[in-house]
C-alpha cells in the first residue's frame, strides 16, 4: 500500500505491540482490581505514614472511622465485609485525622483552662471584696464563676471520653488484622461513641490548635509524631501575623488541613512510585 515492504512491515509490528500493551494493560488491571493491589499498597503506605505497623493505633482508628469508612466498597452492607479503598483524597485524610486528634487530645486541654478559670475567679474575687458594692464587679465575679463551673463540666466529659477512648483501644488490640471485620466493626463502634463525645468538647475549646497539639504529645515516639510536630510549628509559623485570635484559630486549622494534606500526597507520591 505504501509502496515499501519495509514500511508497511514496521507500521505492521508497531500496531501489534500497541495491541498486546493494551491486552497487557486490561490484564493488569484487571488483576489488580481483583486481588485490590493498589488498596493494599495504600493501606501498607498509611500504616507506615502513621507508625502503626500491627494495626491497632492509629492507622486502624483512621480506617474505621466513618470518613474513610464511607469510601470503602460494601460499606452500606453489613453483611459483606469491606473492601479497602483503592484511593483516598488527601482532603478526606486530613480531616479524619483531625478529628481523630482533637477528639482525643481535648481531655489535657481542659485541666490546663479550668487552671486558667481558677487564676480568673480568685482575681475577680480579690477585686469584688475589695469593691464589694460595684455592680460591674459583681458581674464580673458571677461570669468567671459561670465559666469555672463549664469548665469543669466539661472537663467531666473529658474524662467520659478518655475512657471510651480506653474501650476503643482495648477493642482495636483485639483485631488480627485488616481481614477481621467483626472486630473491625466493633472497634468502629466504640471509636464513634468515644469520638462524638471528644468532638463536642473540642468543638467549645479556645485554641484548637493546642488541642491537636497536646494529643501529638500523647503519640508513641517515631516519625509519625515528628512529622506531627513539625506540622503543627509549620502552621503557627505561617499564621503568626495574624492578630485577630477567632481568625487566627480558624486560619490554624485550615492551615494546619492543608499541611497535613501535602504531607499525604509526598508520602502516596513514593507509595506509587
Amino acid at each position: 500500500m505504501f509502496g515499501s515492504s519495509i514500511l508497511e512491515v514496521a507500521i505492521g509490528v508497531v500496531f501489534i505491540y500497541l495491541l498486546l500493551s493494551l491486552i497487557c494493560s486490561a490484564i493488569n488491571e484487571g488483576i489488580s482490581s481483583i486481588i485490590n493491589k493498589r488498596g493494599r499498597n495504600l493501606f501498607e503506605g498509611i500504616k507506615n505514614l502513621l507508625n502503626d505497623p500491627k494495626f491497632t493505633g492509629l492507622a486502624q482508628q483512621l480506617y474505621t472511622h466513618r470518613l474513610v469508612d464511607g469510601i470503602s466498597k460494601e460499606a452500606t452492607n453489613p453483611a459483606k465485609p469491606n473492601r479497602a479503598p483503592s484511593y483516598m483524597p488527601s482532603k478526606t485524610f486530613a480531616l479524619a485525622l483531625l478529628d481523630l486528634l482533637g477528639s482525643q487530645g481535648v481531655g489535657e486541654s481542659w485541666k490546663a483552662i479550668i487552671d486558667q478559670r481558677k487564676a480568673e475567679l480568685d482575681a475577680a474575687q480579690a477585686k469584688l471584696d475589695a469593691t464589694p458594692s460595684d455592680p460591674g464587679l459583681q458581674k464580673i465575679f458571677n461570669e468567671a464563676q459561670a465559666a469555672l463551673e463549664k469548665a469543669q463540666e466539661n472537663l467531666q466529659k473529658a474524662t467520659m471520653a478518655k475512657q471510651a477512648h480506653a474501650e476503643a483501644e482495648s477493642a482495636a488490640q483485639q483485631v488480627t488484622g485488616p481481614k477481621d471485620f467483626k472486630n473491625l466493626q466493633i472497634a468502629s463502634a466504640k471509636l464513634g461513641k468515644a469520638l462524638a463525645i471528644g468532638r463536642a468538647l473540642a468543638a467549645e475549646f479556645p485554641d484548637p490548635l493546642g488541642n491537636i497539639q497536646k494529643a501529638v504529645e500523647n503519640l508513641p515516639d517515631g516519625h509519625t509524631k515528628q512529622s506531627m510536630s513539625v506540622l503543627i510549628d509549620k502552621t503557627k509559623r505561617e499564621i503568626g501575623l495574624v492578630s485577630n485570635q477567632v481568625i487566627a484559630a480558624e486560619h490554624q486549622m485550615e492551615k494546619l488541613q492543608e499541611n497535613i494534606e501535602q504531607w499525604f500526597n509526598d508520602a502516596m507520591e513514593r507509595v506509587s512510585g
